[in-house]
This record gives C-alpha cells, sequence and structure tokens, in this order.
C-alpha cells in the first residue's frame, strides 16, 4: 500500500501592460497566500519571484526551458523593478 502525498499548491496574479510613452512592457505579479507582490521588467524576474514560493520552479542554465527563454538562465538579475 503506497502512502498518500499531498500536493502543495501555490496561487499567483500575473497582470502585464505597456507603457504608453516608452513601449516597454511591464508586469507585477502577487503571491496570493501572503500577498507579496512585485513588479517585473523581465520574465526571469517573474521566476525568480515564483522561486521563492515554490523553490526549483525557476529554470537554471541547465534546463531546456532556459535555452527557450531568453533571460531565464539568469534568474537572479537584479529583480528591483
Amino acid at each position: 500500500m503506497s502512502s498518500y502525498q499531498p500536493v502543495a499548491n501555490d496561487t499567483f496574479i500575473v497582470r502585464v501592460w505597456r507603457e504608453s510613452a516608452s513601449g516597454t512592457w511591464r508586469g507585477q505579479i502577487v503571491h496570493l497566500p501572503g500577498r507579496e507582490s512585485a513588479y517585473f521588467a523581465t520574465l526571469a524576474q517573474a521566476l525568480a519571484f515564483i522561486d521563492r514560493f515554490v523553490p526549483g520552479f525557476a529554470p537554471n542554465s541547465n534546463t531546456p526551458l532556459a535555452a527557450a527563454v531568453p533571460g531565464c538562465s539568469d534568474t537572479a538579475a537584479d529583480d528591483s523593478q
């Protein structure tokens, strides 16, 4: 008989928009259980935020996703935006 392993879930809301003056894409991500949020300018920054709550989520340079998405291999990039 196998033991039951509950699945851990985390919920995030991601909003993206384009700045009218510069045409630059920006975003905000919210971790709903903790109500923490962060603004981001790159996908790597958004993934790094998620990785804080779901360790191992953000790809590193050894994963196929990192090669497919520009900037993902450097998820430790500055996320102060």
